[in-house]
């Protein structure tokens, strides 16, 4: 995938832990262009705590799903690492992101890789190819990599993940 420069508004799908989300807050000027969502309480408080931790002023951080997040503003950047293969819905969670994704934003996603052994709560895998297919029925722009050394990049879950840039816009 292309270097892709992580523009004002972001949404971040998933926190998780927080780490993702304090490389989002380092990417950027202010910490109220970053909303962090996710559904487990756990998760929410380390991802509030590590914020603590450094005395950083902490973006937005939310518990919702992002099915049922409602946002006025559209967003430049989406970040939804290591989210969709937990999903219920994962055509609604797309249908989603694209409704709150600005005309020349960019989603960035990273999803297991198949053939690797899935975790119990994957309630479905994704090939590069099935990815593609799913994220070309909402998106006019798709690139899709695949990421064989988790630790080069900015989820270091330690296995091998599809990696995918969508937008709308042509470049």
């Amino acid at each position: 995938l292309p270097y892709v420069n992580v523009s004002i508004p972001v949404l971040e799908v998933g926190c998780h832990h927080g780490g993702v989300t304090k490389i989002l807050y380092s990417m950027i000027d202010s910490y109220s262009d970053l909303i962090a969502l996710d559904i487990t309480d756990e998760h929410l408080k380390q991802t509030k705590e590590l914020f603590n931790k450094y005395g950083d002023a902490s973006p937005t951080i939310l518990k919702c799903y992002i099915e049922d997040f409602v946002s006025h503003t559209k967003f430049w950047t989406i970040v939804m690492f290591e989210v969709l293969e937990h999903v219920l819905d994962d055509k609604a969670v797309l249908s989603k992101c694209k409704e709150l994704l600005a005309s020349d934003g960019n989603l960035l996603i990273s999803v297991p890789f198949e053939n690797d052994a899935p975790e119990p709560d994957h309630l479905r895998t994704y090939t590069p190819e099935s990815l593609n297919s799913l994220l070309y029925q909402y998106f006019n722009n798709v690139r899709i990599a695949i990421s064989y050394n988790h630790w080069d990049t900015v989820t270091t879950f330690g296995r091998r993940s599809i990696l995918a840039r969508v937008s709308d816009y042509v470049d």
